[in-house]
């Protein structure tokens, strides 16, 4: 069944290249059930990273952007004699997602354990729109010298949409409320309200460019613009210089419907948490740390992929709102590993 958004009413199959409507079709073969999407024909590699609402804004626009250039106001194919339409959930659980990172550490040299779990809800009438919830436990090795808590916890539910404004412009918006604390504290700052604005430009069918803003909600930096560009030199290179998050990704190897990609990027790492210290006073702690990244990632069938990374963290810093306790913990290795199903 057609669903999504329509400014126009329904044309006939003569009519479909020329119309404005956005929707994803499921049907039924004779012969067997097929699923298919026309905004969502090619998902390329993907990998975890700690600015998670900015990533899942990238990696969403880029899978509804690498169709040919129509899709975007594509209908429903027409005059198929030989199925059925099946009918779909209104809403339902599309993925879910598990990966955990590490950074060796121990006495006055911080160590990090981050354990993340999320999932995605989709709306078959309402494609663009999605709600991702996600909870993730950083839990600290060190350091001695400070009383940072050993566990931190961030928690929150992301709203957002895709949205056609043209046959080359594609918006976006999301928003989401969560709770970034240690769960020991009642300040009012333990509440974190992210976000992501952004317009999506297909200048041809492998280059689209981005720009945006990014609001992180962090005491250290509130908001970050979004800009840059993304390409496909051929079909097995896709390059993305957008700040803050670039990365060059290439296809390693592609066996039917599984595939393999090697990438390198960097991303702004880390967050802002409210805590109670050890002399029971209220406080908010932010981490922040730039990471130099590689890894691999391997794409099943059905949607499931399982990926590993390792890189360098760079420029660490652990802060206190009260400037109590500061400390710039060293240089580490980064191990991160994760599966979707």
């Amino acid at each position: 069944m057609g669903g999504g958004w329509t400014q126009q009413p329904l044309p006939s199959a003569s009519q479909s290249a020329a119309s404005h409507s956005i929707g994803e079709t499921v049907t039924l073969e004779k012969n067997g059930g097929t699923a298919h999407s026309s905004l969502n024909r090619l998902e390329l590699a993907a990998y975890q990273d700690n600015s998670t609402i900015l990533g899942e804004a990238l990696e969403g626009a880029e899978s509804r952007l690498a169709s040919p250039a129509d899709s975007i106001h594509s209908l429903p194919e027409q005059g198929c004699l030989d199925c059925v339409t099946a009918p779909t959930n209104w809403i339902y659980w599309k993925s879910t997602s598990v990966s955990g990172a590490w950074l060796p550490g121990s006495g006055n040299q911080m160590g990090t354990a981050d354990v993340r779990i999320s999932g995605k809800i989709l709306f078959s009438k309402f494609e663009g729109a999605f709600i991702t919830p996600r909870y993730q436990a950083y839990l600290l090795n060190g350091p001695a010298q400070t009383d940072v808590p050993g566990a931190l916890h961030y928690a929150y539910v992301n709203f957002g949409s895709y949205f056609p404004l043209s046959d080359r412009w594609l918006g976006m918006v999301s928003v989401a409320p969560g709770v970034a604390s240690d769960f020991h504290t009642g300040s009012s700052k333990q509440i974190r309200i992210t976000g992501v604005g952004m317009l999506i430009f297909r200048q041809t069918e492998d280059r689209h460019w981005s720009i945006g803003v990014t609001y992180l909600d962090r005491d250290d930096v509130a908001l970050l613009p979004l800009f840059g560009v993304s390409w496909s030199p051929n079909e097995r290179t896709r390059v993305e210089l957008v700040f803050p998050r670039p990365r060059f990704k290439y296809q390693l190897s592609k066996s039917g419907d599984c595939e393999k990609w090697g990438y390198l990027g960097a991303e702004f790492g880390g967050g802002s948490w409210a805590i109670n210290r050890a002399n029971g006073t209220d406080d908010v702690v932010t981490i922040r740390e730039y990471r130099l990244l590689g890894g691999v990632e391997h794409k099943l069938p059905q949607e499931r992929s399982w990926f590993w990374e390792t890189g360098i963290v760079l420029g660490r810093s652990l802060e206190y709102s009260s400037g109590i306790g500061n400390y710039n913990p060293a240089t580490a290795l980064l191990l991160n590993a994760g599966f979707t199903y």
